[in-house]
């Protein structure tokens, strides 16, 4: 370890001696099948190790230096799920892993792929049987109908709705633009228990507001094509919006669910590394766990 200026890299996991011994876990899910399927930009899948590579450069907050580095020290990477392209297996595997931690008191950060990792985020709480909300941070309201029968990266909360458990509780989506959904799956949302912010009622400001609207557990999941294309161009969309959130808001938002114990798990989705100018996305990718994690730092410490 470096003593005198220590990165995420330096301390992960030194305190943990088996994974019992951890508070959080970090998991990949290298997959952009459901991008493809869902017309995207294929890349995502190799989000997880880009997104490892510069947050593991990172420092700890030195605002609150050994509160945080006592949270890296019980802090696991526990590496990527295997993808074998078959998706219900690739999902019911992510499930799984979510589902184990859940069960050991663990908060799964899950390094995507396309947003159907999503879904398998959601088998976790399904197979547990634990009742969820959903906070979708998105430029996408991502319920749109299987293709040809299969999952895809536009699907995953229409997915999870229609789940046999019946275990999602409510949805909200807070990015949303108007443009990007159609009428039949605005009048799906309309029926199903959710909430909408568009992308012009989403600021600095209203972050607490939007988690309010959340009942009991939930997870939040930060697909990055929610944030204006100046600042994230490395996305699955072919169009990116501009007029997105700025990181600002982004950041905090990450954060307020980091310090949150009602938000149990995490996931961060979309990220392309393909399409990047000079790592801004990956970096803002990166800084988003960052701040999640500052967020547990704040929830643990009380």
């Amino acid at each position: 370890m470096k003593t005198d200026d220590p990165r995420i890299i330096d301390l992960l996991g030194s305190k943990c001696n088996s994974e019992a011994d951890a508070k959080v876990a970090l998991i990949g899910f290298p997959s952009d099948l459901g991008v493809r399927r869902n017309k995207g930009r294929a890349g995502a899948r190799l989000a997880p190790s880009a997104i490892r590579e510069l947050l593991f450069s990172l420092r700890p907050d030195v605002t609150c230096f050994d509160a945080f580095c006592a949270l890296l020290s019980q802090t696991i990477d526990l590496g990527d799920i295997p993808i074998t392209e078959d998706t219900d297996k690739d999902h019911a595997r992510l499930g799984e892993e979510v589902e184990r931690l859940l069960s050991q008191g663990v908060v799964p950060i899950i390094l995507g792929g396309g947003h159907d990792t999503s879904f398998g985020h959601f088998l976790g709480y399904a197979r547990a049987k634990r009742s969820v909300s959903v906070c979708n941070w998105d430029a996408h309201a991502d319920v749109k109908r299987k293709v040809d029968g299969e999952r895809h990266s536009g699907s995953p909360f229409r997915d999870a709705f229609e789940h046999e458990s019946g275990l999602l509780q409510h949805y909200t989506v807070a990015g949303l633009f108007r443009h990007n959904i159609s009428l039949e799956n605005y009048e799906y949302l309309k029926r199903m228990s959710n909430s909408v912010f568009w992308n012009d009622q989403v600021d600095t400001d209203s972050l607490s507001s939007i988690y309010a609207t959340l009942p009991g557990d939930y997870f939040a999941t930060f697909d990055l094509d929610a944030l204006d294309p100046a600042y994230a161009p490395g996305v699955s969309a072919r169009s990116p919006a501009s007029g997105g959130m700025k990181p600002e808001a982004w950041l905090q938002a990450a954060r307020i669910a980091g310090a949150d114990v009602r938000c149990t798990s995490f996931d961060i989705v979309e990220l392309n590394p393909r399409f990047d100018q000079d790592d801004h996305t990956i970096r803002l990718a990166a800084f988003t766990v960052w701040h999640f994690l500052l967020g547990l730092v704040e929830r643990f410490a009380t």
